[in-house]
């Protein structure tokens, strides 16, 4: 009889043995809550960027990451001091994404923050790269186009919230609905060590060469 009872018993102790043993369902994907993303799954580019000027030219790096005004959304942005109208060329190819460039006030603080002209450009990836306080009127390329390493997007200048002629520009994670997002960390083809510039140093680029009549703006502002 106790034989017999405990072999009826078995399969329902088997049972809940194996459903205890067994891991919990995963909630599905519309239930979970939101899943923190890196800075690393969001860049999946290269680290490794042309400097964002033409072939030949120097420049110095006025201001690295990390440093004066470079906090925030922008810590790992690099400031490039270059006389207004010199060449800004695509550190990166990809697709204009936006553009801005009616504004001709600049100074230092947050007020001037709104009255930068831009272009940004978009590599595809879950990255961008902005080109920032370029000329009044001086954007060569237009939204939705694709542009090339190399390719001249527009000319440097002094607009929104800058205290001198220099280019702004940082890799950032692209997003669809602002034109100005979280930095990433990058690295610079031909600066020496790690490619990473500090303060003062002096950049002569290695990127693409350009039609030399792209050089009038410059010449305009001597």
């Amino acid at each position: 009889m106790r034989l017999r009872s405990l072999l009826s018993a078995l399969p329902l102790a088997l049972a809940l043995g194996f459903a205890a043993a067994s891991p919990a369902p995963a909630a599905p994907l519309g239930l979970r809550g939101p899943q923190p993303v890196s800075a690393a799954d969001v860049a999946r580019g290269p680290r490794l960027y042309q400097l964002p000027f033409p072939s030949g030219m120097t420049f110095t790096m006025c201001q690295g990451n990390n440093q004066g005004s470079h906090t925030g959304n922008g810590q790992y942005a690099w400031d490039f001091c270059m006389p207004i109208g010199t060449p800004v060329t695509a550190s990166r190819g990809g697709t204009v994404k936006w553009t801005r460039q009616d504004f001709t006030e600049h100074g230092e603080g947050p007020a001037f923050a709104d009255k930068n002209n831009y272009v940004v450009v978009d590599h595809g990836d879950g990255t961008s790269a902005i080109y920032m306080h370029v000329m009044h009127m001086g954007v060569r390329v237009q939204v939705g186009q694709h542009v090339d390493t190399g390719q001249l997007l527009a000319y440097s200048g002094n607009t929104g919230w800058s205290g001198g002629p220099h280019t702004h520009f940082m890799v950032m994670q692209s997003n669809a609905y602002d034109w100005y997002a979280p930095s990433l960390p990058v690295a610079f083809a031909g600066v020496p060590g790690d490619g990473v510039p500090v303060d003062g140093d002096r950049l002569t680029s290695g990127n693409a060469a350009i039609d030399p009549v792209s050089y009038t703006h410059l010449r305009a502002h001597e």
